[in-house]
C-alpha cells in the first residue's frame, strides 16, 4: 500500500487482524486513515505518526485528541481484544482537553486577585509610600 505523507501504513502483522474482523474504513481527513474500532463506545481511530497524535471518534459523535502516543500504542489499540479497556488504561492519560482544568482556573484567579490587590493598594488615597 502506498501512503501519502501523513498516512499511517499498518504493519504486516495487523493485516490479518483487520481482515479477520476489523473493518478498514478510509476517510481522507488531513491525509490520514480512520480505522473503525470494535467497541461499544469507540467508533474509529486515526493516527498521525509524525506528530504522535491519536484521534478517536466516540459513538456520541465527539472526537478526542491524544498527544504523545507512540506508534506501538496505536498498533496495540487496533490489535486489542478489548479496545475500550486498552484506551482507558494506556491512552486516556494522554488526553488533551480543550477546556481549562481546575489548576489552570485556580492559577488564573490567583493572578487576577494579586493584580487586583496591587491596584487597590496603589490607588488607596490614604496610603503614602
Amino acid at each position: 500500500m502506498n501512503c501519502t505523507p501523513g498516512c499511517f501504513q499498518l504493519p504486516p502483522r495487523l493485516t490479518r487482524t483487520i481482515s479477520d474482523g476489523l473493518m478498514l474504513q478510509v476517510r481522507m481527513e488531513r491525509a490520514m486513515q480512520w480505522i473503525s474500532l470494535n467497541s461499544r463506545h469507540l467508533k474509529a481511530a486515526c493516527y498521525d505518526p509524525d506528530r504522535q497524535r491519536l484521534f478517536i471518534k466516540t459513538t456520541g459523535g465527539s472526537v478526542r485528541r491524544y498527544t504523545g502516543i507512540l506508534p506501538h500504542m496505536f498498533e496495540n489499540l487496533i490489535a486489542s481484544d478489548d479496545q475500550q479497556f486498552y484506551c482507558r488504561i494506556y491512552i486516556e492519560p494522554s488526553l488533551v482537553s480543550d477546556r481549562p482544568g481546575p489548576a489552570k482556573i485556580a492559577a488564573y484567579l490567583l493572578k487576577v486577585g494579586v493584580v487586583g490587590a496591587g491596584a487597590l493598594l496603589l490607588s488607596a488615597p490614604g496610603l503614602v509610600l
